[in-house]
């Protein structure tokens, strides 16, 4: 009796300790999703892209709140970030009193350098962040029909050096075919929490 007991208490804790984990990314979520970036991003992209308009800018703000969601999503302590013009808008961001609160009400930890490495290597980093980007956007990660913004963005505003990928079958050598990079299981992505 005293097994049983302990399998329903064990299984119970579980429970809760899961209910707990999904709390806390939905409300991590929606702090993301609600949060306004300083106005020294803006004026950081323009001086590096002194052609953005408006409407670029609000998209790199836009790509960055994606960014900043797939952590929310997320146990892993690292998701590499496949955009070159997001990681100039979060390098900003690092340095704000924004970035300070928002750290300590939302993640409490600080960010790393997450800016992919290589253009051309698909490595299980490049895998979990595309599964991650595609189920927020409900993109199938295995037959895509659109790129998830921060995949897309580089390429949309030309950006010299960004990072390039595509889902035709071109032999492009300067992009990634995001068919070729698979998906990881939940365990890889959401770090053994689920959600």
């Amino acid at each position: 009796m005293d097994g049983l007991y302990n399998i329903i208490i064990s299984v119970f804790a579980l429970f809760l300790i899961f209910v707990l984990i999904r709390k806390d990314k939905n409300k991590r979520y929606k702090y993301t999703e609600n949060l306004n970036f300083p106005n020294s991003i803006d004026m950081a992209l323009k001086k590096e892209f002194p052609n953005f308009t408006d409407e670029n800018i609000n998209l790199v703000k836009q790509g960055l709140k994606e960014y900043l969601k797939l952590y929310a999503l997320s146990n892993r302590g690292k998701i590499i970030l496949p955009s070159l013009v997001v990681n100039l808008a979060l390098k900003e961001f690092l340095k704000t009193p924004e970035y300070q609160d928002f750290i300590k009400n939302v993640f409490k930890f600080y960010f790393t350098d997450v800016l992919m490495k290589n253009n051309n290597i698909i490595d299980n980093d490049l895998k979990v962040v595309w599964t991650l980007t595609c189920e927020n956007e409900n993109i199938n990660p295995n037959k895509p029909d659109k790129l998830p913004l921060i995949f897309s963005i580089d390429s949309q505003l030309n950006i010299e050096n960004g990072f390039r990928f595509t889902i035709d079958e071109s032999n492009d050598d300067s992009s990634i075919n995001v068919n070729k990079i698979g998906s990881v299981s939940k365990m890889s992505v959401y770090g053994g929490g689920g959600f």
